[in-house]
């Protein structure tokens, strides 16, 4: 492991419209210690031209990887096995870095930290703000490192220290949605301590070919996202704090995802998704043994968009909204 570096991991697939910016983004860094790890998923676009151009002209060490197409959960865990940092990065190939300061920035703020957290800028597919992300707005009232189980799970803005990764086998699910949501919260449970600090990391890029935007029904693997947190909780003996403050993560996420049933017309895909959810539902009621306010939100929320559903006005709601 070298000391002090940052393992920057972009997986890409056909990505030839943004890759440029997003290698760039760290090109321009004042951050001196960093390995780019980019692992192509099997592109049949320009791509290839653009990371082996890259890896010839760039000031860092650049590591390629290239596999048939999987996916970004496959790609990513390619890189952190090839990886030599003791800090492990995670850039998707459509996004970019905010600042050139930002990953110098980065390592000085972890310091004696397990984690860092910074705020993001959301923007459009021509790189226009819609929104910023600020970490302290979505704290939780709960002690240590939990407090921080609500916060976006995207992986750009955020700092990890490979040793913890490693002694610990976290790897991204291969699961088809939740698989960033799915690598922090089993980090969270083997860190000791997280720090957020007030300043932009990157640009998350959202773009309407997303596969979250999808309809399909990719969004029930959130099931398995957290049955794979779950085990992994209860693994490490630590399944009383997975059902304390976990479980209510798990809560709110499922019936966020309930919502996309109004994206379905066949009353038969309808009727399959709320009982998957109303299953989902249960399960968080009969194991959660924090029933803080939290909880009793997220309960209340979830009840409500079924009885909405169940009414025919659920998606006459969120068309409103």
């Amino acid at each position: 492991m070298k000391k002090g570096f940052v393992s920057i991991i972009i997986p890409n697939y056909n990505c030839e419209k943004y890759l440029i910016g997003c290698l760039n983004s760290i090109e321009c860094q004042t951050y001196k210690k960093i390995e780019v790890i980019i692992v192509d998923d099997g592109s049949n676009d320009e791509s290839l031209d653009i990371i082996n151009s890259y890896k010839k002209e760039s000031k860092y060490e650049v590591i390629t990887v290239f596999q048939f197409n999987q996916n970004a959960a496959v790609a990513r865990n390619r890189g952190i096995d090839v990886s030599n940092g003791e800090y492990l990065f995670f850039l998707d190939s459509d996004d970019e870095l905010y600042a050139p300061n930002v990953i110098e920035k980065m390592v000085s703020f972890i310091d004696k930290y397990d984690l860092l957290l910074c705020n993001y800028e959301i923007v459009d597919d021509e790189n226009m703000k819609i929104k910023s992300y600020l970490v302290e707005d979505n704290l939780l009232k709960y002690p240590g490192v939990y407090k921080y189980a609500r916060n976006s799970p995207v992986p750009s803005n955020k700092l990890y220290k490979s040793l913890i990764v490693r002694d610990n086998s976290i790897y991204f699910s291969n699961v088809r949605i939740g698989q960033d949501l799915n690598f922090y919260l089993k980090y969270l449970a083997v860190c000791k301590s997280v720090v957020s600090y007030d300043f932009m990391s990157y640009k998350y890029r959202i773009l309407d070919n997303s596969i979250t935007r999808k309809k399909n029904l990719n969004f029930l693997d959130i099931y398995n996202c957290f049955d794979g947190v779950k085990k992994f909780y209860f693994n490490n003996n630590i399944g009383e704090l997975y059902d304390k403050y976990i479980i209510n993560v798990s809560l709110e996420h499922y019936h966020q995802q309930f919502s996309k049933i109004v994206n379905f017309k066949q009353r038969n895909i309808k009727k399959f998704v709320y009982f998957f959810f109303k299953f989902c539902f249960v399960d968080c009621k009969k194991n959660s043994i924090n029933k803080d306010n939290y909880y009793k939100y997220n309960v209340r929320l979830f009840i409500l968009k079924m009885v909405l559903h169940k009414l025919g006005i659920l998606s006459f709601v969120k068309k409103k909204k």
